[in-house]
């Protein structure tokens, strides 16, 4: 036979119970909760070296003058190699695109002088397509000038 569902106000008291229980007691802590930027490093990240801190999809201007390489494609083989590489068979090649103008395989930046340029950033074939249309199943690599 099934036993009856306690009351509501009864389950409530009994999570109240669990709750301050966790708290030791004395009820929610009123302590502040240190709020962290989407990128920032926790306090104790000092271990950690600033390439394990890098975003897999972006190149930030900074990145990009501490490569001390020339090209676009340079920055890109030496911080994200991987970015470079298809790896759908549905598509020929990574489109490149500067300032949202399509130039065509990523290939082409190979032509592309850093000089005035903010960021490189790396789309996977799901938000190229959501943003740039079908045709970039292998990846966009989008260029960022002033």
């Amino acid at each position: 036979m099934r036993r009856p569902l306690p009351a509501i106000p009864a389950l409530v008291a009994a999570a109240a119970l669990l709750a301050a229980s966790a708290c030791g007691g004395r009820g929610a802590s009123h302590a502040p909760v240190p709020k962290l930027e989407p990128d920032a490093a926790p306090a104790n990240a000092g271990e950690s070296s600033p390439r394990s801190r890098r975003r897999s999809d972006l190149i930030t201007r900074e990145e990009i003058e501490a490569s001390h390489v020339t090209t676009v494609y340079d920055v890109v083989e030496r911080l994200h190699p991987n970015w470079l590489h298809n790896r759908s068979p549905r598509s020929d090649y990574v489109v490149a695109f500067y300032n949202e103008r399509e130039l065509g395989p990523a290939g082409l930046l190979k032509g592309v002088r850093v000089e005035g340029v903010e960021s490189i950033r790396w789309y996977d074939s799901v938000i190229a397509r959501a943003r740039f249309g079908f045709g970039h199943e292998a990846g966009v690599i989008e260029v960022i000038g002033q």
